[in-house]
């Protein structure tokens, strides 16, 4: 898939906005529009706050988890775009991570931890949470734990692209899913036993196919972006180069697609996702340049936000985003920042969510 370059403009800003309502139930669309912006912030550079390219987020508490092509993990204040700690990851020669997910330690459900697809690197690398404003982000830092090395067999990786957790009401990892492309274009899925993180089985193959409805024969053109939905025990992936997304069971079995027959939701590379309470998802979109919600049992869309340019509530290029609260927010990757507005809806929070108290910044954006 053809990744266009877009030229950063720098950007540091807080706005006012109203909400954006989201027509629940309805196939009513937000086309052709900018974002009503509640917060803009990021700029190009290598400084703390800002960003080379970023391609990878996920919410923690009240701030954002950030990694850019520079292979900086930072962690910002979603009210303000402050710094709140980051570090670089030591190896990115290679090539950049493309994916990270914020969730309790695979041993210790009372610890949260970073789980970075280190794509280039073929394998899935665990921090801590960033916690030091005076950090430099451009020093380096090793991970506390990593899994996979290069191959095709079951444990191995080619390009990593994302990470999602399976908990039990305590928020104890019960299942690592691990999502990749170049060739093996898989889900391969991890348990956990004897403090040890060990393969069981993956889901997929390279295609463009529709695959067999309750079985794992699957086909993908890049797992971009997985996500566990724990309300309705699914498993539910974006299939980046195929333009649609796919509903699994927990054991990785097809429900269904979305966004291959009429009347459901289009998408043009669907790059990053988040949940959101009520069986739907918010989906940005790199190439159509807007984010979408989509209602998850009848693939039906219900609004999307945002058209292509550099001024505000503009985007290029986006690669990933993430809800707090009644908040969204967009990475706005070829514009160097990340754009937040209001939306009349809520993140389905995962079992661990308990644990944002560990790491508390306080209040909303």
């Amino acid at each position: 898939m053809c990744r266009v370059r877009c030229q950063p403009r720098d950007i540091l800003r807080v706005l006012s906005a109203a909400a954006v309502s989201l027509p629940l139930g309805c196939d009513a669309q937000i086309e052709g529009q900018p974002i009503r912006t509640s917060v803009i912030f990021g700029e190009v550079g290598l400084a703390a706050g800002q960003f080379s390219y970023p391609r990878a987020m996920d919410a923690w508490d009240d701030s954002l988890i950030i990694i850019d092509k520079s292979a900086r993990l930072q962690r910002l204040d979603a009210r303000t775009g402050a710094y709140l700690g980051g570090f670089r990851m030591p190896r990115w020669e290679l090539g950049k991570p493309t994916g990270v997910t914020v969730g309790p330690s695979p041993f210790d459900p009372a610890t949260p931890v970073v789980y970075v697809a280190d794509t280039h690197y073929h394998r899935v690398a665990v921090y801590p949470i960033p916690d030091d404003p005076d950090a430099d982000p451009k020093a380096t830092r090793e991970p506390e734990l990593v899994f996979g090395e290069y191959g095709t067999d079951l444990g191995q990786f080619v390009y990593v692209t994302d990470v999602a957790l399976l908990a039990d009401e305590s928020g104890a990892v019960e299942r690592i899913y691990v999502s990749e492309y170049g060739g093996n274009d898989r889900i391969t899925v991890f348990e956990i036993e004897d403090q040890q993180i060990m393969p069981r089985f993956s889901v997929g193959r390279f295609g463009d196919g529709k695959g067999v409805l309750g079985s794992r024969e699957i086909e993908f053109q890049r797992p971009q972006a997985i996500e566990v939905d724990h309300a309705r025990r699914e498993l539910i992936v974006l299939d980046d180069c195929n333009h649609r997304i796919a509903r699994l069971t927990l054991d990785g079995e097809l429900i269904a697609w979305i966004g291959d027959d009429p009347g459901e939701a289009e998408f043009l590379n669907p790059q990053g996702m988040t949940l959101l309470e009520g069986g739907r998802v918010l989906v940005a979109e790199f190439t159509a340049n807007r984010v979408q919600v989509v209602d998850l049992e009848s693939g039906a869309s219900l609004g999307s936000f945002g058209v292509s340019g550099r001024g505000e509530g503009e985007l290029a290029n986006p690669w990933a985003v993430a809800m707090i609260a009644d908040s969204a927010f967009v990475l706005d990757s070829g514009n160097n920042r990340v754009q937040g507005f209001r939306l009349d809806a809520q993140r389905l929070d995962p079992p661990w969510f308990g644990l944002r108290s560990l790491t508390s910044t306080g209040g909303q954006p």
